[in-house]
């Protein structure tokens, strides 16, 4: 690990924090003009993933269990294409995500969805900030232009999806548990993360390949906590409802506690939303089509074996790399291990990627770029994701592969990949 930074110099940090940022948004800003773009496809979007949270937060503030579908009694319930006329709702996450949506569920759909994205790109923002930080400012504008235009952050507008939440709380407790007295903060943040989205866990594989038990016995506990919390407003039944909504196989299928009925509502010329909330919104587009682990994309038990295995082939590799290296490309496998993660699941690519950038070869530069830019209904972008990630540790003890992929490979610390 690098070498924790003295009271003085955290001190120093802070205070330059607000000239930092400044000299970001006066460097990287013009960087930023593609959110135009992402406001276009934010306004035209249903986001049928953003759906689930917020009518998993709407029935929370009805008293309603967020894992069954209440289109039958409440139409307004409606969420095309992921819960249709099915007993159970749209709604796979713990029980904590619910309650954090309730504040956004009582805002119009509209409005709300728009919030959300605007909360989405404001934490990518915050992530590239840091990653140029940390870079020393050596990160190039044109790298933060490619990630904001790339398939999977146009997928995550176009979808609602939380994974910049989850990346950014992932990151924040890395970077915490840098600092001896911050075990803590940074154990809350990622298990935070994981009742929120419960694979950010597997982070807890490169933890313990690090012999971190404090952190890993902090991160449990907290876990618990904050996963059986919802019991207390929301009843114990959620519990097993979500058991029942993420393994049905093991934990049997949920059934319809009323008759369900759409109320007219449905899929117009197989794109177009026709409800009463979001009516008219585009559903889906191509680009969205891809999957992260397409081997396993119904099966739950085969993704982690799979996620296991490829998890011991990355550890092994990355033994004797500089530890931010080997987190960042350790952050690659959680969509190996979720057997329905799809191409805006990629936003977890998007440390390593800043992290290489300013380092690699014009080689490594195209192979990078890769995995943001293939087309996703290949299914390949996360095993490429993988592949580049253990090519670039392997470089780290290969003099030869280092030279192909390296901008310097004898200067190694000089590119800040043991920053």
């Amino acid at each position: 690990m690098a070498d924790h930074p003295t009271a003085v110099q955290s001190h120093a940090e802070s205070r330059a924090e607000p000239r930092s940022l400044r000299r970001f948004l006066r460097d990287y800003g013009i960087y930023g003009l593609p959110l135009v773009l992402l406001v276009y496809l934010a306004l035209e979007s249903f986001q049928i993933d953003f759906r689930a949270f917020y009518l998993a937060g709407k029935a929370v503030l009805l008293g309603l269990d967020p894992y069954l579908n209440h289109v039958g009694t409440r139409p307004e319930f409606y969420a095309p294409i992921n819960a249709e006329n099915y007993a159970y709702s749209a709604f796979r996450y713990p029980p904590l995500a619910a309650l954090l949506f309730a504040p956004l569920a009582l805002l119009p759909y509209e409005v709300s969805k728009v919030l959300f994205s605007l909360l989405m790109w404001l934490l990518l923002a915050g992530i590239a900030y840091q990653m140029v930080w940390r870079s020393g400012w050596r990160l190039r504008g044109e790298a933060l232009l490619f990630a904001g235009v790339s398939f999977p952050v146009l997928a995550m507008v176009e979808r609602g999806q939380i994974d910049p939440l989850m990346v950014a709380l992932v990151l924040a407790s890395y970077w915490l548990a840098r600092e001896p007295r911050r075990q803590g903060p940074a154990a809350l943040l990622l298990a935070l993360a994981g009742v929120l989205k419960i694979f950010p866990f597997v982070v807890l594989l490169e933890w313990i390949v690090r012999r971190r038990w404090r952190l890993v016995a902090y991160t449990l506990v907290w876990g618990l906590v904050l996963f059986l919390l919802p019991m207390l407003l929301l009843g114990p039944q959620v519990v097993w409802h979500f058991w029942q909504r993420t393994l049905p196989e093991l934990f049997g299928q949920i059934t319809a506690a009323n008759p369900i009925d759409l109320h007219g509502q449905g899929i117009d010329l197989g794109r177009l939303a026709r409800s009463r909330e979001g009516n008219g919104l585009l559903l889906s587009h191509d680009f969205t089509n891809g999957f992260m682990n397409p081997l396993f994309q119904s099966s739950a038990a085969g993704a982690i074996v799979c996620g296991l295995v490829l998890s011991t082939v990355l550890l092994v590799a990355g033994r004797g790399a500089p530890s931010d290296l080997q987190f960042y490309a350790f952050l690659n496998l959680i969509n190996l291990f979720n057997p329905l993660a799809w191409i805006m699941g990629l936003v977890w690519y998007l440390p390593l990627f800043f992290h290489l950038y300013p380092s690699v070869s014009r080689l490594g530069r195209w192979l990078i770029l890769l995995p943001l830019f293939l087309p996703p209904f290949l299914n390949a972008n996360a095993a490429l994701a993988f592949v580049i990630a253990l090519l670039f540790l392997m470089a780290q003890r290969a003099a030869q592969l280092a030279r192909k992929l390296l901008a310097a490979p004898e200067c190694i610390p000089c590119q800040g990949l043991q920053r």
